[in-house]
């Protein structure tokens, strides 16, 4: 049962560098000189995913904040891409960045989802084309330690109902060039709560657990760290945890 669980976790990583191609709705735009910021939106299948990407401009390396692309604090060593997967609608919105030091801001854009209450949308079995996942890339390069970090990450996080309980499953596959750990907390907050299986796969490892806990969709927050421990990338992206209590 375990394996059988894992297997479509396993084979998303096929498909890493298209989480959100290139090809749909676009906004984009210029930051004094120092850097150009672009979001776009595409459809996936008969979903829709969002992404978004910083391009520094010759010279020092540029811290920038942009949360409402995903991106909590982010130095950017020279080109950074995030992408989120997927969503049933999609929708542009104001998304400002704050960039450089002394702090100076500009206006941007960035797509989010839209729509349906996702309380309401229930847990259904993975192989179903309504099944609840998220997948996260990022790729590009960071800047810590005083150089350049290559990063190259997939994460995937589903919540499904199977037999009477519900299945958690998490997926991590680190390709960067350059040695990095991710701190995905909702992952993290998980493994406090109940020991997960693990399984092994190229690049990194996926974990699957069952719970009679009924999940929520949740902000998760994802840290990608040099090996001394500095936090080269603060991101975050929606995905799946148990509640608190189980429903009565």
């Amino acid at each position: 049962m375990r394996s059988t669980l894992l297997l479509p976790l396993l084979a998303v990583s096929a498909w890493a560098a298209d989480v959100c191609p290139a090809g749909g709705q676009e906004k984009s735009g210029r930051a004094a000189g120092v850097l150009k910021w672009s979001a776009h939106t595409s459809r996936v299948r008969n979903l829709h995913c969002v992404g978004s990407e910083l391009r520094k401009q010759p010279g020092e390396p540029v811290e920038v904040v942009w949360p409402n692309a995903g991106m909590d604090r982010v130095v950017v060593g020279d080109r950074v891409q995030f992408a989120v997967c997927c969503f049933e609608h999609t929708a542009p919105r104001p998304a400002p960045l704050k960039y450089g030091s002394p702090v100076q801001e500009t206006a941007g854009e960035a797509y989010h989802e839209v729509g349906e209450d996702p309380d309401a949308e229930g847990f259904p079995d993975l192989i179903e084309e309504d099944a609840r996942e998220r997948t996260v890339s990022i790729r590009g390069t960071l800047w810590g330690d005083g150089k350049p970090v290559r990063v190259d990450l997939l994460l995937r996080c589903s919540a499904s109902k199977f037999a009477d309980q519900y299945a958690y499953q998490f997926s991590v596959t680190n390709r960067s060039e350059d040695a990095v750990e991710v701190d995905w907390d909702l992952l993290r907050r998980t493994q406090a709560e109940k020991p997960l299986a693990a399984q092994p796969h190229p690049k990194g490892a996926a974990y699957v657990f069952l719970s009679a806990i009924a999940p929520r969709e949740t902000r998760g927050i994802i840290q990608v760290r040099t090996k001394s421990g500095a936090v080269a990338g603060r991101f975050h992206a929606d995905g799946f945890a148990p509640l608190e209590k189980a429903p009565q």
